[in-house]
């Protein structure tokens, strides 16, 4: 067992040491770091910039030497058009697009299929456990389970826009928290309701019984 954990450990770090030395293409995906190689160069001062479209230096910082006279540095930037320029005025132009909307948008739609599947499965007829007690408390779990769902979607579709590109204004990040609020709310509220309800269910139990009846 815990030869497998060790495994597991190392597989994660070596996936996390590829990803964090992933090489620089021509077009990009948005907030995903990547290292840009220089070609062969020599300067006097070893700096590079990065310049959007309109011309204005986004960053300006030193090079880190890899062997010799080759260089590197981290590229990371949003949606758009970027001019990267070497200290030796070599240039090369980085275009960051966003990640496919179709993708993004299925698994949007299939988590709010799955969120509503779960709201109404404690209407649909059956039971989902012979015992009474377990039956309200897994139906309970599945509409805490559908909230937790909506809320993470709103996250989802925050950073699908954010990927587009789209402003994210202060109302919009407002409504989120406000949106996410009510989820933490009405999951306490449902918890809350399901405790009681489990203790009205356990007099009404305990009098049936009382009475000679039986309770599942």
């Amino acid at each position: 067992m815990e030869r497998k954990i060790l495994f597991i450990i190392v597989a994660v770090l070596l996936a996390a040491s590829a990803g964090a030395a992933t090489s620089c293409e021509d077009r990009l995906v948005p907030g995903r770091n990547c290292t840009m190689f220089t070609p062969s160069i020599v300067c006097s001062n070893y700096t590079y910039d990065i310049l959007n479209e309109t011309g204005v230096v986004l960053d300006d910082a030193n090079l880190t030497l890899v062997n010799e006279s080759v260089y590197r540095f981290s590229f990371n930037q949003q949606v758009g058009s970027y001019l990267v320029r070497l200290c030796d005025d070599s240039t090369r132009e980085i275009i960051v697009e966003g990640e496919d909307d179709m993708a993004s948008l299925a698994i949007t739609l299939f988590i709010l299929v799955c969120a509503g599947f779960l709201f109404a499965v404690p209407w649909f007829p059956g039971e989902l456990a012979k015992n009474k007690f377990a039956d309200l408390i897994m139906k309970r779990c599945c509409w805490i389970l559908a909230i937790y769902l909506m809320m993470l979607n709103s996250a989802i579709m925050a950073t699908i826009a954010d990927f587009a590109g789209l402003n994210l204004t202060n109302e919009m990040f407002r409504y989120m928290w406000l949106f996410g609020m009510a989820g933490y709310l009405l999951m306490g509220y449902t918890v809350l309701k399901t405790f009681f309800d489990i203790i009205e269910m356990w007099k009404a139990s305990a009098a049936e019984k009382r009475m000679g009846g039986a309770y599942e």
